[in-house]
């Protein structure tokens, strides 16, 4: 209940700042385009926002998600069945909701008893242990402070206390009405009912002489009541007082002195928002200004000269006291000279407006409505926000052990250097000694290791792809090799790499809300990283000198500065909801897709793969590899015409292969394309799955793309796992777009 009033009264005051700032905008640049009563008609929007505490899909579309979620939410605790959470297949990750289950008071007590228990802490590595006292008394733990139901409070405190004031005001204003003199007869009250008359009031009004009020106002909800100060009537004429009692009877006539009652309540219930009274002060001005229209339009003589003369006498020499809410007088108290300036104006202007301000008004009309009561208005308003210049994107904060020396910077950048190279099946040792002449930089190459696979023959054929994507291209043709920068070069060895590790502590406090349990939070993080910080498995977890672990906001990650370049680009793509900085794209995947695209004539009969990979590169200049275990395998294939990818195709099927394309060079085996992490929006599918809770739709949308999407790969490469509202998804980029593709036509169905 807490959570659904907060999120409703954060999510309205969005949308309503939102719609008062192109309220100001429309009315700028329609100018005279728009009649006093359209405008009163925009503003009125405002008052129907704030009455309705959710979003609304266009068309047809569901409440939104947080009203499902909290009509839906089970009695009791709220927590969820734990038949929904669930182990995700890839990870062993379990499934959360967005606000964390709460521990037991026991379980927490364990814990604190625990801690106090003891006597020396074990020492990390380069950490000195600290001692503690034992203690007899074991404290209970302090439980932590509910700030959304301190905030709720508050807001209902200041709320209620509003409208008792404003029932105050309103008892005694009545008691003095009751006490007033009633006007029975004279010319006033002829007057009164002749206007009532012609402006098509159906009851009798009644006149009182108030000294209660300075200036002519009305009240009552069934019957009239127009309260005049003592004395007024008889310094009007009767051309003046008629204008005065149309104006007030305009006012009963459009119910404004109910609605007056429920803007009052809005404006107590969003006591908190600056551009909510801008907008009630705003509406109660164009509201004035359009029943002075109206009193003219019903004035038999129609003289809008006159009807300003009339308003500009009433204002000169009286005080400007408001009334208070249950009644509404001329629109003179507090009145600034700007507003009484624009009111003569439009009154002047009365009959001069274009006809065409239906047309503009209803534009206006339909795309403020959507911009006010529309979920997608608010999620494009939080994208457009979040949306910063490259750069500029929030950044986890990291604290360093150590700053990296000089020379591993060097060569940190030179990885990202492009490179064009090609090596013909060289042995990889001499690759190596290629590829330190074509860089000038130092290579060192773990020559046991490589020999003990018999040094393999490896074949590069790159244009302007990063040194990084070489390097990892080249330990893909050597089993069990990798790289890593050491001692002042780069090393190309097996699993005993002489890199040297680093502690850094990373700050996740951004992902822990204010009412989340830090402890579950960074368990989840923790296997997050361990998982996808680095889909290449540069250097394992699992080593002596890695670690990884969180406690109180911190992540302490103990690893090579190659893996804590990986492990804090993950973080920065999670806090950004998978955004990152821009690249320039790399040259050769445009070179590739080209190279496919190329028509050819392809001709073998009983030609081995390998063979026939070598000679379709060598003709159209780009590094076809083919798996050793499949090399010498035959293929015929007879044909004309035809664009390399579909040849390449052909060629594969033929021993149910696949070709892929990987860092420049295509590849023909029973390999997938190498994945990539991509994050999918799942905020809006939320809202629009009007029956099902979170925890639901996670559950129909995974088993939905493990089974028809590459049903075979998700349990040996492919991962997905969701955190909060966003799914992680670790497949190539063709199951990327056909998910993205799915996610988008399950969103439609929703709706509809």
């Amino acid at each position: 209940m807490i959570e659904f009033v907060l999120d409703c009264l954060v999510r309205t005051s969005v949308q309503v700042a939102l719609l008062v700032v192109a309220i100001l905008v429309v009315q700028r640049v329609a100018g005279r385009w728009l009649t006093p009563r359209w405008r009163y008609g925009l503003w009125l929007l405002v008052v129907l926002r704030l009455a309705i505490p959710v979003g609304f899909e266009l068309p047809g579309g569901g409440i939104d998600k947080t009203v499902a979620e909290w009509c839906l939410a089970p009695s009791g605790t709220g927590e969820r069945d734990p038949a929904r959470a669930r182990l995700t297949r890839d990870a062993g990750f379990i499934q959360m909701p967005v606000s964390s289950p709460r521990r037991s008071k026991d379980s927490e007590s364990e814990r604190a008893a625990k801690k106090h228990d003891e006597v020396t802490a074990v020492p990390a590595r380069g950490v000195v242990a600290s001692s503690r006292r034992t203690s007899t008394h074991r404290r209970e733990p302090v439980a932590p402070i509910d700030w959304q139901s301190v905030a709720l409070g508050g807001w209902a405190i200041v709320a209620i206390a509003l409208v008792v004031l404003a029932l105050a005001r309103t008892l005694w204003f009545h008691r003095g009405v009751r006490r007033s003199v009633r006007v029975r007869e004279g010319r006033a009250l002829e007057i009164l009912q002749e206007c009532a008359a012609r402006i098509g009031v159906g009851s009798d009004p009644v006149l009182v002489e108030c000294p209660f009020v300075d200036n002519p106002a009305i009240t009552g909800l069934r019957r009239a009541v127009v309260l005049m100060p003592p004395g007024l009537a008889d310094t009007l004429d009767d051309a003046e007082l008629r204008h005065v009692f149309l104006h007030e009877l305009a006012h009963h006539k459009r119910r404004d002195v109910l609605s007056g009652v429920f803007v009052h309540l809005l404006a107590c219930a969003y006591w908190f928002h600056p551009l909510v009274w801008f907008a009630l002060h705003r509406l109660r001005a164009t509201r004035e200004v359009a029943r002075d229209q109206e009193a003219i339009h019903a004035d038999p003589q129609r003289d809008p000269l006159s009807y300003a003369r009339t308003i500009l006498k009433l204002c000169e020499g009286r005080p400007a006291r408001s009334v208070p809410v249950p009644a509404i007088g001329l629109g003179l108290a507090r009145t600034r000279v700007r507003d009484m300036q624009r009111r003569i104006l439009m009154i002047t202007q009365y009959g001069k407006f274009a006809r065409s301000a239906p047309l503009i008004g209803g534009a206006a009309l339909v795309g403020l409505v959507w911009l006010g009561f529309t979920d997608e208005a608010v999620d494009a308003t939080r994208t457009s926000l979040s949306q910063k210049p490259d750069g500029q994107l929030a950044k986890i904060e990291v604290e360093r052990h150590m700053e990296p020396p000089a020379w591993y910077t060097k060569l940190e950048r030179a990885l990202d250097r492009p490179m064009t190279l090609s090596i013909d099946e060289m042995p990889a040792s001499e690759a190596v000694d290629v590829l330190r002449r074509t860089t000038g930089l130092n290579f060192v190459v773990d020559r046991d290791q490589i020999e003990s696979v018999s040094d393999p023959d490896v074949s590069l054929t790159v244009e302007d792809t990063p040194l990084s994507e070489v390097l990892e291209l080249l330990c893909d043709q050597v089993d069990g090799a990798r790289y890593c920068i050491a001692r002042e070069a780069f090393y190309l060895g097996g699993e005993d790499m002489p890199a040297v590790t680093e502690l850094r502590f990373y700050k996740i406090g951004p992902f822990i809300g204010p009412n989340e349990d830090p402890g579950p939070v960074g368990d989840r993080i923790v296997d997050l990283v361990r998982t996808y910080a680095s889909l290449r498995d540069t250097w394992t977890w699992d080593s002596d000198l890695a670690s990884i672990e969180h406690w109180n906001g911190l992540l302490t990650v103990n690893q090579t500065r190659d893996m804590h370049r990986h492990v804090e680009a993950f973080l920065n793509r999670l806090l950004n909801r998978g955004k990152e900085p821009k690249k320039t794209p790399s040259k050769w995947r445009a070179r590739v897709a080209e190279t496919l695209r190329k028509v050819t004539s392809v001709r073998a009969t009983d030609e081995e793969i390998g063979v026939l990979a070598k000679r379709l590169g060598k003709q159209h200049g780009v590094g076809i590899l083919v798996d050793e275990d499949f090399s010498f395998e035959p293929v015929s294939v007879q044909l004309d015409e035809v664009t390399l990818g579909a040849a390449l195709d052909w060629i594969a099927s033929q021993h149910e292969l696949r070709v892929t394309t990987d860092k420049g060079v295509l590849r023909i085996g029973q390999r997938r394309p190498t994945p990539r992490l991509e994050f999918f929006e799942m905020g809006a599918l939320y809202r629009t799955s009007r029956f099902a809770d979170r925890g639901d739709v996670q559950s129909y949308v995974e088993d939905l793309i493990r089974n028809r999407i590459e049903p075979d790969a998700w349990d040996d490469q492919y991962s997905i796992v969701f955190w909060k509202d966003l799914a992680l998804v670790s497949a190539d980029a063709s199951v990327h777009g056909q998910i993205r593709s799915l996610l988008a036509a399950l969103e439609r169905a929703f709706r509809g």
